[in-house]
């Protein structure tokens, strides 16, 4: 992530995440788990053995997907970011991370080609490059490449931790170096007329970052000609059909999000960057367009986004299956980006929310509490019996993958994600995108000072803020003291804080509600709005439980209810179902997930006490639990499934349906946390017993 340059905002940078608070302990779950496992994961799948062949280094035979150079890439920008984060805090590197940096840097440059072309799939065992555009994924790859130049580019060179170490300093200059090199080629080839379509998005976006931290204009001419040139059907034909690659139609014309579901997010992103950087109010309206047809017809509960295993892509507006549904991580992980993009670029908190639903969600689902094992497929429902199973879609998380998108793109989100948390508005304000507890510099009219957040997200809907004034050498009392600052000064600039998906202010009744708030502030348009001089403030957003329905459209959810309680979605995983179930007054045996169903459960967006409904009660794996509760449903003939007289066990008679047991409660999980207690079924769309 880099600044953006937008009519609302561009990102602050010197935050710092709290390292007691949510995001905080997953930022250091990733630094200290998740980066080191993927380094090794690396070196054990032959991603980096893949370039030493070019080298000559290495003998073996070429392993996993073609585009594997992109998981090195990822893994070098979530290094740089952290070693920009470390730096700033006058903190060295990880020596692991240093070590990596510095031999991965070395061997890229080892590998390139004197004309500045990099890719190991296409330099060794004969092939031509550029000769297959549709999928040998160079572009694709040389956008990862761009982004960990991005990452280490905002690596200060004269802070004291990186001006010392002088072989991660000449890395750093190397790994930006050998990425002009390897982008300059393609400008040469683009303005020689050669083709700079790619059958994978992705160097869009990628270059207008390279172009904000290094100023080429060049790069965003080419990024800007990438995104025209799409839709003309010039990757050709395929079995896949051009709509898989978004070459179907131009983006200002397509009509509805399609296709492969990151390509056409990662393509979305990039369309974004380049609306933005030149002014193209049409661009960036289509770009909302698709992204609306996503949102709005097409992504799951979750955050999720991609219904068919087939193809990892869209389905048809309304499909949603929970059960097939593919909501691939780098795809949650693609919308989250072009949301924020879309945030930044409108300050419209529609696009926060839906980072909210993605990141708390489907993100946060797709890594272990240990951060080393991982989801590719996210699906919304996990059988009992579930079969079919393919390498991309297991019944549980996976150390790694063949096809390893996913663990390094998760890498490299949570080593950044901090940037997207504050933004500068046009009129100078200071906005909170992600009110998550941590750091923020602020400075304005010859004042300065850091405004700091205590946030409870996305448990609680506590919110604290306090801003400590800078105090200026030898001004003042202060100066005389030697205090390093003072909280009387208040915030030099407005603050505007987004209000979290699913939360709202209190009625005023209590001492954290709207009447609490002081003079001049507001509630508008998703945005609580706080005037110049905020010393200190608290309040409490109340985070709703919300027992929902799907569109009626949805054909795959009809008959089913979801739980959510602020921005987090619910899950019943079967481990907490009851050891003993009855059912008038017998014990049942042999109770699976797919037989429970929510009893009398109402649509309303209130917290509820006593057992009538969904009630906000104890805790699971350290989150609040909600508790609802369930009846078993069975159908006659279940238990004689065996017997050849019996009626049809999957589809009885009408009117054939059992009575229900006796209404019991169990505690539902969220759906970012599910699957840490063992294998075992799960669902987020409970079957609704009013609506049999």
């Amino acid at each position: 992530m880099t600044d953006m340059t937008a009519a609302w905002g561009r990102s602050v940078h010197g935050v710092h995440l709290a390292p007691e608070s949510w995001l905080g302990r997953w930022e250091h779950t990733n630094r200290t788990a998740t980066l080191p496992h993927c380094i090794e994961q690396l070196e054990v799948h032959g991603a980096l053995n893949n370039l030493r062949r070019v080298t000559g280094e290495h003998q073996g035979p070429r392993v996993g997907f073609l585009f594997s150079d992109s998981d090195v890439y990822k893994v070098l920008e979530a290094v740089g970011w952290e070693t920009q984060r470390a730096a700033e805090r006058g903190r060295p590197l990880d020596a692991e991370l240093r070590t990596f940096t510095v031999e991965a840097v070395a061997l890229l440059s080892r590998a390139q080609r004197e004309d500045g072309y990099l890719n190991s799939f296409c330099q060794t065992d004969g092939r031509v490059p550029w000769e297959n555009m549709r999928w040998h994924h160079e572009l694709y790859c040389l956008g990862h490449l761009a982004q960990a130049a991005v990452a280490w580019a905002h690596v200060e060179p004269a802070a004291p931790e990186i001006a010392a170490d002088a072989e991660l300093l000449a890395a750093r200059t190397e790994l930006i170096a050998l990425t002009e090199r390897f982008v300059e080629l393609v400008v040469r080839r683009w303005r020689a007329g050669e083709p700079i379509v790619c059958g994978h998005a992705e160097a869009e976006s990628a270059l207008v970052d390279l172009y904000r931290v290094l100023g080429a204009p060049e790069y965003l001419e080419l990024a800007a000609a990438m995104v025209e040139a799409r839709g003309h059907d010039t990757l050709g034909p395929d079995g896949f059909g051009a709509a898989y690659f978004q070459d179907h139609v131009p983006v200002r014309q397509a009509p509805e999000a399609a296709g492969h579901a990151v390509r056409q997010l990662y393509l979305l992103a990039g369309a974004a960057d380049v609306a933005v950087e030149t002014q193209d109010d049409q661009l960036l309206a289509a770009v909302v367009r698709l992204w609306e047809s996503a949102h709005r017809t097409k992504a799951h509960v979750t955050g999720g986004m991609g219904s068919r295993h087939r193809d990892e892509s869209f389905g048809d507006p309304y499909e949603v299956p929970p059960d097939r549904g593919y909501a691939e991580t780098c795809a949650a992980i693609a919308d989250w980006m072009l949301s924020w993009r879309l945030l930044l670029a409108t300050g419209e908190a529609r696009y926060g929310r839906a980072m909210d639903r993605a990141l708390y969600n489907a993100i946060r689902a797709a890594v272990d509490e240990d951060g080393t094992r991982f989801f590719y497929s996210c699906p919304l429902q996990m059988r009992t019996h579930r079969t079919g199973v393919h390498e991309q879609a297991p019944s549980g998380r996976a150390a790694w993958y063949d096809c390893a998108c996913c663990p390094p793109n998760l890498a490299r989100l949570l080593a950044s994600l901090r940037h997207a948390a504050a933004a500068h508005t046009d009129d100078g304000a200071l906005a909170l995108l992600m009110p998550v507890s941590g750091e923020i510099p602020v400075a304005a009219d010859g004042s300065s000072g850091v405004l700091t957040v205590e946030s409870g997200l996305p448990w609680t809907g506590t919110l604290r803020l306090r801003f400590t004034a800078e105090t200026r050498a030898g001004s003042g009392a202060d100066a005389d003291s030697g205090a390093e600052g003072s909280a009387g000064a208040g915030c030099p600039v407005p603050v505007r804080v987004r209000i979290p998906d699913g939360a709202q202010l209190g009625d005023g009744a209590g001492p954290t509600g709207p009447a609490a708030l002081p003079h001049g502030a507001a509630v508008r348009d998703g945005l609580l709005h706080l005037p110049v001089g905020l010393t200190a403030l608290e309040v409490e957003f109340e985070l709703l439980v919300v027992v929902r329905r799907a569109h009626h459209r949805a054909d795959a959810l009809r008959g089913q209810r979801v739980i959510t309680r602020g921005p987090v979605v619910y899950a019943l995983e079967s481990v907490d179902l009851p050891e003993r179930i009855l059912a008038l007054g017998a014990e049942l045996e042999d109770v699976e997930l797919e037989d429970v169903e929510l009893e009398d459960v109402e649509l309303e967006g209130v917290e509820r006490d006593g057992a009538s409904g969904p009630e906000v009660r104890g805790e699971v794996l350290g989150a609040p639990a909600v508790v609802v509760p369930l009846r078993v449903r069975r159908d006659a003939g279940d238990d004689d499934a065996g017997d050849d007289d019996a009626q049809d066990a999957l589809y009885p008679p009408h009117g054939d349906a059992g009575p229900p047991g006796e209404r019991f409660t169990a505690p539902l999980v969220p759906f970012g946390l599910w699957g840490n207690r063992g294998d075992g079924a799960m669902r987020v769309w409970i079957p609704a017993s009013e609506c049999r």
